[in-house]
């Protein structure tokens, strides 16, 4: 769920598009 907070946060090395991914793996 570590990541998951990280997703939260615009974060510049991880695009939006591989965010939502990880979310429905979640």
């Amino acid at each position: 769920m570590g990541w998951v907070y990280r997703l939260n946060r615009p974060l510049p090395k991880q695009p939006a598009r591989q965010g939502s991914v990880v979310r429905g793996s979640s």
